[in-house]
This record gives C-alpha cells, sequence and structure tokens, in this order.
C-alpha cells in the first residue's frame, strides 16, 4: 500500500510524505544503533536508558502525528493517550537521573515495562499504530511481530531482577533491531515513493 492508496480523507490529515520519510529515518537509525549498542557494545544503564527515551519520543511524535488519521473517535482518543504516554516516559528516561532519584530506579524500569505491554496489546488489537503505510488498522507485521515484541520487553523489564539483567539486554536489543529493520523498510518505501511522485 502506498501513500496514494489512503483514504483521501485520513491522507489529508496524515503528515506530508517527506516529513514522514526522515522521521521514520531518524527513529530507524536510533532504533538499530540502540539495538546494536545493547547487544554488541553492551552499553550501561545510563546510555540504554537515553537510547530508550529517544526512540519512545519519537514513537510518541509519530503517534501525536497520527491521531487525526483515525476515523473512530475512541482510536483517536486511545493514539493521543498512548502518545502522550510515550512522550512522558521518554522524557523520564532522558532526565532518568534526577527522575530515578525522585521516584526510584525500579519504579521507572516498571513504568516503561508496563507502557511497553500496554502498547503491545493495543498494537495486537489494531487499535494503535504509527504505520505510515495504513489507514484505520496496521499490517500484519505491525500487528503480529512489533505487537507481541512490545509485550516480551514489557513483561521482562518488569520481571527482571536488576536493571543490570542480561534478560533486559537481549531484550531490549531484539526490540530495537527488529523494530528498527521494520522502519528502515518503511522509510526506503516512503523514500520510493516520493521519487515516483517527482518523476510523475
Amino acid at each position: 500500500m502506498t501513500h496514494t492508496d489512503i483514504p483521501s480523507t485520513e491522507a489529508e490529515r496524515a503528515p506530508p510524505p517527506r516529513a514522514r520519510y526522515y522521521l521514520f529515518l531518524v527513529r530507524a537509525c536510533l532504533a538499530l544503533s540502540f539495538g546494536m549498542a545493547v547487544l554488541v557494545a553492551g552499553s550501561g544503564i545510563s546510555r540504554l536508558a537515553t537510547f530508550a527515551g529517544l526512540n519512545a519520543l519519537g514513537a510518541g511524535a509519530v503517534t501525536l502525528r497520527w491521531v487525526g488519521a483515525h476515523r473512530s473517535k475512541v482510536d483517536r482518543l486511545l493514539a493521543l493517550l498512548v502518545a502522550v504516554v510515550w512522550i512522558a516516559v521518554a522524557l523520564s528516561l532522558l532526565f532518568h537521573d534526577t527522575v530515578g532519584t525522585l521516584i526510584g530506579e525500579a519504579t521507572l524500569l516498571d513504568l516503561l515495562g508496563a507502557v511497553s505491554v500496554a502498547t503491545g496489546v493495543l498494537r495486537m488489537s489494531g487499535r494503535f499504530h504509527d504505520d505510515p503505510f495504513a489507514g484505520d488498522h496496521p499490517r500484519a507485521r505491525y500487528r503480529y511481530v512489533l505487537g507481541p515484541l512490545d509485550v516480551v520487553l514489557g513483561i521482562v523489564v518488569i520481571l527482571a531482577e536488576a536493571h543490570t539483567s542480561t534478560g533486559i539486554r537481549i531484550a531490549f536489543g531484539c526490540w530495537g533491531l527488529v523494530s528498527g529493520t521494520f522502519l528502515l523498510v518503511d522509510a526506503m518505501m516512503l523514500r520510493r515513493g516520493l521519487r515516483s511522485a517527482a518523476r510523475r
């Protein structure tokens, strides 16, 4: 499905294709860098929190831009709620030193895990998405690959005994590589669409 396949009312509300391309490209680079840094470089908790915060901020921004593309009022409210929560979590992670002092690092991780589980469940239900090529519902790979991965990530983070747990690093690393690959593929598809439109 391309940008032109989206119903006109939704296409009018969606972000411009060029803006979506750069947004998804930046998110892809962040997610892939995050995944490799966690799995290969063994990044510490401070760098891990910063990478996760930047990716969460991107996810929240994309979701916020797509709020108007949903036909159902309930879906719009859900998308808005998820976007606001992701942005709040992102800011908490980016300023984790200050927030961790106030509420504790364990509580911050539990919050991140709970948001990840909730997002995964909503994604699998088709009630929430940040898919640049879909209308009201995300494509199968967003629902049935990223959705379960969000849930697994959240459960691992919640159940881990410490933030240095190997399980957390593996879960975050796999999540970053898989989601980053999907985002990069979509960015390239958006780029091809822009080139085709320019030739026409």
